[in-house]
């Protein structure tokens, strides 16, 4: 009796047990962006290390404020500017301090009052200063130190991608090297004999002939992730060409993607060379549509994931498995980014397998199933902005069913 294949999240779930996240490195503050962080980065200091004007103005003593009083400058703090030493310990009573934006506030001041709320008045012994409100809550106008983490706080918490805002938390708190992962090293394997180079003219392809569309989308679609190729070939339908191909790309990659040669046609040797290559398969089909023949083995320290080589296949698999392992790989949690829909029309689905169909969603959340010839129909995925993923049932899921929606890698949402 044949033994039934996985469903998606039943492989999903075998797949990432399988999945180690890769070690980690420390890199620039300019080499960090989009990177993994892998420890917590942590204020050495308060934040701010000190009381700060937010305002340009005068520092007075809150307590001192009633209307019509006037004020004597008794000195002034720019920023950058150390506060010591202005005024002594305790200021005197109606005092003002000239301050900037961004200068240390002398101790013994609780208020800045800003520039456009002052009159200043020059007098033989020295300038005055009168304002024209009669009262101010104290700390006004200051950033007080500390208000925003104290010495010893996490302020950039691990495992998330590292964007200009963190980077630049990152660097307040005085960390010029964070720790991150380290990018996985991935090589793409596209087979097929009737497959030729994209820039292949016209005049040179015959009609049983066809451009690799896998290969350049793969890879994109690891760009759209961070993650350089560090190789991409074409291999030839020939058992010892792909032996050998496989055999150089695990040796020296962490992931390795093939495309085509997976299922059980008389050419599909990938599972044949993965078994010669002492590759344990962890599971080899997949009750999904399009994608059912993906197969994922792993060795000492790669994983193999091979794709069917339909391209519509290649788009579905990179998204429902690719991406999850490659979230895992570099340290984030594997889930992706569903979110539920409701179908305009109803869809043709399967009891047997989940299918998985390229969509377009509207503003207002409906999910219109894009008509496609097969999974060889890439042309009508153009304006598709994801896939929905059906019920299991025979039959049809009718208008306003609610599925939940995969969106595309790299799309503009």
């Amino acid at each position: 009796m044949a033994i039934s294949p996985p469903n998606y999240d039943e492989a999903l779930d075998v797949v990432i047990r399988a999945v180690k996240p890769l070690s980690s490195e420390r890199v620039s503050l300019r080499s960090a962006l989009g990177r993994v962080l892998r420890s917590d980065i942590v204020a050495d200091r308060d934040q701010p290390p000190f009381d700060r004007s937010a305002m340009d103005g005068f520092a007075v003593q809150s307590i001192d404020l009633v209307a019509g009083q006037v004020f004597s400058v008794v000195g002034s703090v720019a920023a950058g500017e150390s506060p010591l030493g202005v005024t002594g310990q305790q200021p005197p009573p109606f005092s003002a301090i000239r301050i900037a934006t961004g200068a240390a506030v002398p101790k013994g001041f609780d208020a800045v009052i800003p520039i456009e709320q002052s009159s200043i008045d020059q007098a033989e012994n020295g300038d005055q200063v009168t304002f024209t409100i009669d009262a101010v809550d104290p700390w006004a106008n200051i950033h007080q130190q500390g208000s925003d983490a104290k010495a010893g706080d996490v302020v950039v918490h691990s495992n998330q991608h590292l964007g200009p805002h963190q980077l630049g938390i990152t660097a307040t708190v005085g960390v010029s090297e964070p720790k991150v992962s380290i990018l996985p090293k991935v090589t793409i394997l596209t087979t097929g004999d009737e497959v030729l180079p994209p820039d292949t003219s016209r005049d040179n392809l015959a009609a049983h002939l066809i451009r690799n569309s896998n290969g350049p989308m793969l890879e994109a679609f690891l760009d759209s992730l961070g993650i350089a190729t560090q190789q991409r070939s074409h291999v030839a339908d020939e058992p010892d060409c792909l032996q050998a191909a496989m055999a150089s790309a695990i040796a020296s990659s962490h992931l390795v993607v093939t495309v085509g040669a997976v299922s059980v046609g008389q050419r599909d040797w990938v599972p044949h060379v993965l078994e010669k290559l002492g590759m344990r398969v962890l599971l080899h089909g997949v009750a999904i549509q399009p994608g059912k023949p993906v197969l994922f083995a792993v060795g000492k320290k790669t994983l193999v994931v091979s794709l069917p080589g339909n391209p519509v296949s290649v788009l579905a698999t990179s998204h429902l498995f690719l991406w999850p392992v490659i979230r895992r790989m570099i340290g984030l949690n594997p889930w992706l980014p569903w979110r539920m829909v409701e179908l305009a029309e109803p869809v043709s689905t399967k009891a047997s397998r989940q299918v998985f169909r390229v969509s377009t969603v509207n503003s207002g959340g409906l999910a219109y199933v894009v008509n496609w010839h097969g999974s060889g129909d890439l042309v009508h995925t153009s304006h598709a902005d994801g896939f929905v993923r059906l019920p299991l049932l025979e039959g049809k899921a009718s208008a306003g069913t609610k599925v939940p929606f995969l969106p595309f890698m790299g799309n503009k949402q």
